[in-house]
């Protein structure tokens, strides 16, 4: 076991957290567990040994019917899209991600030494992001997919604004 993935450990067992844990491919180490807040969700808390890598994921975000939506409507992918996009620019800690078959998941990625991998402070924060603020963000793309999406906040940025941002700074 890696030194990462036993410093993960420790923190779940001190947050009080149940969880299991699992091999993926011959070098990643993962804890997986669910959470019920607004929703249900599950994360995984993977050590890449290869890599010096550090993953804390949230994934099966939405039900089979909300992802067959997602699949089946071009307007709801591009809104969530941009939703996503428009996230990933403002919050730094992680990003957010559509695969081929329209799963979408929330990823926090750190680098980590052999020496000093992980500290308790960055497992603090990835928590709090995945426990509170992207369940937050969940409710929100499900209102997106529902066709119940609120009028944006002047706070949103669409993704035209977002690439004009981009091409004024020469990106």
């Amino acid at each position: 076991m890696s030194k990462a993935f036993e410093t993960i450990e420790e923190f779940l067992k001190w947050e009080d957290l149940n969880y299991s844990t699992t091999t993926l491919g011959e070098n990643t180490e993962a804890a997986y567990f669910g959470v019920k807040g607004y929703n249900q969700m599950g994360l995984l808390f993977m050590a890449e040994n290869g890599a010096d890598v550090v993953q804390f994921r949230a994934i099966q975000l939405f039900s089979d019917e909300e992802t067959a939506t997602i699949k089946g409507n071009k307007k709801i992918r591009l809104e969530l899209s941009e939703y996503m996009l428009a996230k990933n620019a403002q919050y730094k800690l992680g990003k957010w991600t559509m695969d081929d078959d329209c799963d979408i998941y929330y990823t926090i990625s750190q680098f980590w030494e052999t020496e000093n991998p992980l500290d308790r402070g960055l497992l603090k924060r990835a928590k709090s992001m995945l426990f509170d603020d992207v369940d937050e963000m969940v409710s929100d793309m499900k209102k997106i997919i529902k066709g119940t999406e609120e009028k944006k906040s002047s706070d949103d940025v669409s993704v035209d604004d977002l690439l004009k941002m981009l091409s004024d700074k020469g990106i």
